[in-house]
């Protein structure tokens, strides 16, 4: 009755053990780590104030899948008739005599009258980035036009409409040549004032930046500084103080025409550079500030405690005295824009940069108040350290202030 026993019991231990040691393995199984390919592909948990504590992926809400933008519609495509115009247009060339210049008028005028259907035309030929320029000097003024890009940006704004402004502002993006910069920038202003005012500065800064490093040639940036004065606001001095040099001229005569007299500060930081090559901002900076001497102040002092220190060249005063009885400077090439001279003009050319600009007597119509002002200021000058030219110049200025 043992024996039987004894086996049985030895047959349960058996039985125990064998289970005992499948369940052991079984939870080693369940414990083991993730391989590492699988951790890095796994999300990361996100701490929260109990560090020992994690956010379950399964918590987190899923992203939206992306989503593509709508394509844009096809731009319509040109008619026969508006790209045969275009195509006229191209074959004027080289010097441009009287003849040529009227079929060349008419050609242009026939789109202008083709209205808004004249617009995937013009687009298509801006698009090719390419032009043709005409030189004034040999009959391009007759066209009215520095170049076939330009004219059918003025076409453009004749033929107006949203259309039209669209094709500008996608121009504007892409052109880099000052002239066209500011045509644009007219266009748009006649026609949604201030609405694409951003637009229309970031080209010209961008423009500006890349004469500046020399990038545009020789091309004359003088535009782009009479485009960031009109335009600028408070932001203008700032834009134009970084362009000093290589253009000083261009860069204190636009402060001078920053609207309320805003550049004055900046002109004044400009007289206390020293002289040096490239002779600096300081004669640049008293012309400017002469044209502002009859409406603000603080112009006129600066000027005059110049004079008191002896710090205006000689040569300097006739320009000075011209601006105090209503000259007044414009950034521009006469000869190259086609501008018909007037009595008294004279023109400047600075190799450098270049800068191009002329002063017109008579441009500012004083006031009688203005006209007083300035002769007690011609006579605070003449009471300074002034040479014999500066004498004369001031005293003539008087003279004129008088009749």
């Amino acid at each position: 009755m043992r024996r039987p026993f004894l086996i049985v019991a030895l047959v349960a231990l058996a039985v125990a053990f064998a289970t005992g040691f499948w369940f052991s393995r079984q939870r080693a199984t369940t414990v083991q780590p993730a391989p590492e390919t699988e951790r890095a592909h796994a999300p990361e948990a996100q701490q929260t104030s109990n560090p020992t504590s994690v956010v379950s992926p399964a918590l987190v809400a899923p992203q939206p899948p992306s989503v593509n933008p709508e394509p844009k519609p096809p731009k319509p495509p040109a008619s026969a008739e508006t790209r045969a115009l275009v195509a006229a247009l191209t074959q004027f060339k080289g010097p441009i005599k009287p003849e040529m210049a009227t079929a060349w008028k008419s050609n242009l005028t026939q789109l202008v009258q083709q209205g808004p259907a004249a617009i995937p035309a013009i687009r298509e030929f801006l698009e090719q980035n390419k032009d043709i320029p005409y030189d004034y000097n040999q009959g391009g003024n007759l066209l009215g036009a520095h170049s076939l890009r330009l004219a059918l940006l003025q076409a453009l704004e004749a033929i107006g409409g949203p259309e039209s402004m669209q094709l500008a502002v996608d121009t504007l993006q892409t052109t880099t040549e000052p002239r066209e910069i500011a045509q644009i920038a007219r266009h748009l202003e006649a026609q949604a004032q201030g609405q694409y005012r951003e637009v229309i500065l970031s080209a010209a800064r961008e423009s500006l930046a890349m004469a500046g490093s020399g990038k545009l040639g020789r091309t004359d940036p003088g535009p782009l500084f009479n485009v960031i004065a009109q335009y600028g606001g408070a932001a203008a001095v700032a834009d134009l103080q970084k362009t000093t040099s290589p253009f000083r001229y261009y860069s204190a005569l636009a402060l001078a025409d920053v609207p309320d007299g805003a550049g004055i500060s900046a002109l004044s930081q400009m007289l206390r550079q020293p002289n040096g090559p490239p002779r600096a901002t300081h004669n640049a900076a008293l012309e400017a500030l002469a044209q502002l001497a009859p409406s603000y102040p603080d112009a006129r002092e600066l000027i005059l405690k110049q004079a008191m220190a002896g710090q205006i060249p000689e040569t300097l005063w006739p320009s000075i005295a011209e601006s105090i009885a209503g000259a007044k400077f414009h950034i521009s090439n006469m000869s190259e824009e086609g501008l018909t001279p007037q009595s008294g003009d004279k023109t400047y050319h600075l190799d450098q940069g270049p800068q191009n600009f002329y002063s017109r007597p008579n441009a500012v119509q004083l006031t009688p108040e203005q006209k007083q002002q300035m002769s007690h200021f011609v006579d605070q000058l003449l009471q300074t350290q002034v040479p014999a030219l500066g004498i004369e110049s001031l005293q003539k200025s008087k003279e004129k202030l008088s009749n």
